[in-house]
Formats: C-alpha cells, structure tokens, sequence
C-alpha cells in the first residue's frame, strides 16, 4: 500500500494530471484563454467523460513541451503570418 501523502505522489509523478484552473495557473493565462486555445486545439487536452459539462484535464510534460520555444511560434504564428502577407 502507497503511504505517501497525495501532494508528494504528484511532485514525484512524470504524468501529473492538471485541472484546468491548475493549468491556467500553471501557463499563467486567464481561464477563458486556456479554454480558447482548447477549441482552437492549439493546447494538448483530455476531456473527460461528464454529464452535464465539459471536464478537460491537461498533462504537465505536455504543456511543458507546448511552453517550448519551437511551440511558442505556432501559437503566435498565424497572426504573424497574417501581418507578414499584408506587409509583404
């Protein structure tokens, strides 16, 4: 039986799950602009199964891989794309 406390099998966890508010925090974004980017499928999460609403949970290596330099350019790349055509 685990008789660690819950907070040290997180910190020690390599795939610690992360309610949105938890991400939202974590990225240090609004709330509203996490759930924006969910639609726009420009954040990788996982919906959970809800009867009345819509329950995303978000792994932490995975938004660590998103905070990447590489993919912080496809979050800001299609308006920079959009600005480069008219400029161009």
């Amino acid at each position: 039986m685990n008789t660690k406390p819950m907070s040290a099998w997180k910190a020690n966890s390599a795939n610690e799950w992360l309610t949105a508010a938890e991400a939202a925090q974590y990225l240090k974004v609004n709330l509203l602009t996490l759930f924006q980017w969910v639609r726009e499928r420009k954040i990788p999460a996982h919906q959970l199964s809800g009867v009345r609403r819509c329950v995303w949970r978000f792994l932490r290596p995975e938004l660590d891989a998103m905070l990447s330099p590489s993919s912080h350019a496809s979050l800001t790349g299609a308006a920079n794309k959009g600005t480069a055509m008219r400029d161009g």
